[in-house]
C-alpha cells in the first residue's frame, strides 16, 4: 500500500482496519460516545451531590473519588472483566474503552459541574427558597443553567483531555490511529518519525477544535459580561 494509502486508512480506518471503525475515526467516535453520554450521566450526579440528602450525596462523593484516583487503563481492563458477568458475553475491547471512558467521563464531569453548582451565589438561592420555590423547581430554573454555563471552560478543558485519552484504544487492542500507525513503522522503518508526527498531528488538530468549540459556547454564554456591562 502506497503512503497516501495508509494516510488515508489512518484517518478514516478503510479496508486495511481490522474493525468496522477503525484509524482516526475510531477515536474520534469513543470520544463523542463517551463525552456524550458521560455528560448526560454527570448533571444528575452532580446536581445530587450539590442538593441531595446526604445518604444519597456521601455515597456518590465517595465513588466519585475512587473512580477518579484510577487509571482510565484498570476501569477498562476491570469493565472487560465484569462486563461477562453482568451480560454473560464478552464485552469485546471497543466496548470495555468505552464504559470505562463514558465512567470516567462521568465523574470527572460531575466534580466540575459541582463546582459550577456551588459557584451559584447564596443569596439567589435564599431567594429562591424566599419564594417559595420547591427544591426540584429551584434545581432546574436556578442552578442547573448557571452550573452548565460556569462550568463551560473546565468541561472544555477535561474534553480535550478525554480525547487524548482514547490512546488507550490501542492498549486493550482496537485498531485506533495510534496502532495503524505502529503498523506503518514496522512496514516503513525508514519513516517512523512521519508516521508518528502524523499521530501527533492528527491530536493536536482534534484538540484545537475541541478548544475552538468551547470559546465559542463560553462567548455564547458568558455570565460575567452582562453584569460588568452593567456595571459600567
Amino acid at each position: 500500500m502506497s503512503t497516501t494509502g495508509f494516510v488515508e486508512v489512518m484517518l478514516t480506518g478503510g479496508d486495511g482496519a481490522p474493525s468496522a471503525v477503525g484509524g482516526l475515526m475510531a477515536n474520534c467516535t469513543v470520544f463523542a460516545v463517551a463525552f456524550a453520554a458521560g455528560y448526560v450521566l454527570a448533571i444528575p450526579l452532580a446536581l445530587a451531590r450539590f442538593g441531595g440528602p446526604r445518604i444519597i450525596a456521601r455515597p456518590l462523593s465517595m465513588l466519585a473519588n475512587i473512580v477518579r484516583a484510577l487509571p482510565v487503563l484498570l476501569i477498562a481492563f476491570w469493565c472487560n472483566l465484569l462486563w461477562p458477568l453482568i451480560r454473560g458475553q464478552p464485552s469485546g475491547p471497543l466496548m470495555a474503552a468505552l464504559v470505562a471512558l463514558t465512567v470516567y467521563a462521568a465523574v470527572s464531569l460531575s466534580d466540575m459541574l459541582l463546582t459550577g453548582a456551588r459557584a451559584v451565589p447564596p443569596a439567589e438561592l435564599e431567594a429562591a427558597r424566599g419564594v417559595g420555590m420547591g427544591s426540584l423547581h429551584l434545581m432546574a430554573s436556578l442552578v442547573l443553567p448557571q452550573m452548565l454555563r460556569r462550568s463551560i471552560g473546565s468541561v472544555t478543558s477535561f474534553a480535550t483531555s478525554l480525547f487524548k485519552d482514547t490512546s488507550i484504544l490501542y492498549i486493550v487492542g482496537v485498531s485506533d490511529v495510534l496502532h495503524l500507525a505502529m503498523i506503518a513503522t514496522e512496514r516503513e522503518p525508514s519513516r517512523l518519525l512521519f508516521w508518528y508526527a502524523m499521530v501527533a498531528a492528527c491530536f493536536v488538530v482534534v484538540c484545537q477544535l475541541i478548544s475552538l468549540v468551547g470559546r465559542v459556547l463560553r462567548r455564547r454564554f458568558d455570565l460575567f459580561q452582562p453584569a460588568t456591562a452593567q456595571a459600567v
